[in-house]
């Protein structure tokens, strides 16, 4: 019966459990043209199978489909927000990734952290800072997220705000080593060796076995 359906489905299923992924991809192309119902299954499947094979914007259009008939599932948001982040098209991305927080608000330190990362791999350190700051909203006495953001203006070279961010760090967690290391960096960037000195030697202090 070749107009079985879902027989082209559990083909490619078969094929991907085997990492054949470009005849996965043929088999779920074959699913989704003959029109079923399910359609938006073999899109996610399909998209999936393209991000394997590195074939990013074909992924993304696969499943952009999948989300038109699913568009609050959570899997097909988070799979489409990585295809697209790995195609380059990273305001894409960061939308995407901002509506699955919406979606699943319990995991929003996850998409807000994946948006900082992404946009510091690809060295666009000013998107980051709003990326940064969020995460410092959702959870305000994390040394970490403050720090990110520390070191997103280091970064940036703005380091009157880095160094003000990183004594943040020390109210929350007095004995943060590295706080005070960036501290006396960015105060030696600016030429204020006394600063630096006086940074680098609390540093000293906490990290004594410490070869920085």
């Amino acid at each position: 019966n070749m107009d079985n359906k879902e027989a082209y489905y559990h083909i490619g299923n078969a094929y991907e459990e085997l990492k054949d992924f470009a005849k996965a991809a043929e088999a779920y192309q074959k699913f989704v043209g003959s029109k079923p119902e399910n359609a938006w299954m073999g899109n996610l499947r399909l998209g999936l199978c393209r991000v394997e094979l590195g074939d990013y914007e074909q992924a993304v259009a696969a499943l952009k489909k999948a989300q038109e008939k699913k568009p609050q599932d959570i899997k097909i948001n988070y799979n489409l927000a990585q295809a697209l982040q790995k195609a380059g098209r990273f305001q894409e991305a960061e939308e995407a990734y901002k509506s699955l927080a919406a979606i699943n608000p319990d995991d929003a330190n996850v998409y807000y952290s994946t948006i900082l990362r992404m946009y510091d791999e690809a060295g666009q350190n000013d998107k980051a800072i709003e990326a940064a700051k969020k995460l410092i909203e959702l959870n305000p006495q994390s040394e970490i997220n403050v720090y990110n953001l520390g070191i997103m203006y280091m970064k940036l070279e703005r380091f009157d705000e880095a160094i003000d961010t990183f004594k943040k760090v020390l109210e929350i967690r007095p004995g943060y080593a590295y706080a005070f290391y960036n501290i006396g960096f960015c105060y030696s960037k600016q030429k204020k060796y006394k600063e630096s000195i006086e940074a680098f030697e609390k540093f000293v202090e906490l990290s004594p076995d410490s070869a920085d």
